[in-house]
């Protein structure tokens, strides 16, 4: 069984010195699978080419900065070998087990994830996400996508460091016009297949505000470019492409929360999905926000 690995990347020269072993000693390596290890590098300005380059690993590079990481993603599917892909952005640490468990099920579904844990650089906080009782999560065929079409916040995890997929999937591609979003693609990846979470923390994402996904203009492009892919489903699906459009307007509201813009969270919490937690956020907004950003996960 090969397994390939997409690593994209961007002035990540320190990260990479830890992201990158975390795959190359994975249990297994070499004995039970084969790792062929893609890195796209988008155009760095540091000495993240010298440091992909004492790994002998594959390395491509962008001829300009698209913008985000797409381009590669795409770019490292289509001269992939594998009988499998894996996703890896350029900051975040593999659990050694990771790909062994999930090439357990792999056969079974041709889309398997995992709970990770989220690590905030700042204050050092940690949230998991997706940790059960139960050993795996299977979901039939389509139920991640109509989860996933409702912005369900318990769907399945689609965080892309968890994900591996059959290569059977590998032409399902990303957008690349502004190289960043994955909306569509996940909408796109899960539409008539079914999958499996592996409920145990495997994978560890480290976030802080300098993370492309945490500036506002990311936020912005990402709201409209997920309202517009709705549109595509609203036809055939509009009870969930309503409620997501109530979920993303929360979503925005929230990230706007806890940057301390209460004038725009307030405009966007008036056209989310109005409830009890919503009218709390809302009226501390006014007062009292300090106080639930710092003791309360709002956002990310």
């Amino acid at each position: 069984m090969k397994v390939s690995v997409i690593v994209t990347t961007y002035n990540s020269a320190e990260n990479l010195r830890t992201s990158i072993p975390s795959v190359l000693t994975q249990d297994g390596n070499g004995s039970e699978f084969e790792l062929e290890i893609i890195a796209v590098d988008n155009c760095s300005q540091d000495s993240t080419l010298d440091v992909l380059a004492s790994y002998g690993i594959i390395t491509l590079q962008n001829k300009r900065n698209t913008g985000g990481p797409n381009r590669g993603r795409n770019r490292g599917m289509e001269i992939s070998t594998g009988d499998v892909i894996c996703f890896l952005d350029d900051d975040d640490v593999w659990a050694p087990n990771k790909v062994k468990e999930q090439l357990k099920y792999i056969k079974q579904v041709p889309i398997v994830t995992c709970a990770y844990l989220t690590v905030s650089k700042q204050d050092q906080s940690e949230y998991l996400r997706g940790v059960k009782a139960d050993e795996i999560t299977y979901y039939e065929q389509d139920q991640t996508f109509l989860a996933k079409l409702r912005r369900d916040p318990k769907a399945q995890n689609s965080y892309m460091s968890t994900i591996m997929i059959s290569s059977d999937l590998k032409n399902v591609r990303f957008e690349e016009h502004f190289g960043s979003h994955d909306f569509d693609w996940l909408l796109r990846l899960f539409r008539n297949q079914s999958s499996i979470q592996i409920n145990r923390n495997l994978a560890t994402r480290f976030v802080h505000t300098s993370n492309l996904s945490r500036t506002s203009a990311f936020r912005v492009v990402d709201y409209h470019f997920a309202m517009l892919t709705i549109e595509s489903y609203s036809d055939s699906f509009p009870k969930e492409c309503k409620l997501c459009a109530e979920r993303l307007n929360a979503t925005r509201a929230k990230f706007h929360y806890e940057m301390g813009q209460m004038d725009i969270a307030r405009r966007f919490f008036k056209k989310s999905q109005w409830e009890v937690k919503t009218a709390l956020y809302y009226m501390s907004t006014y007062i009292g926000s300090d106080w639930v950003r710092k003791n309360h996960h709002v956002y990310g």
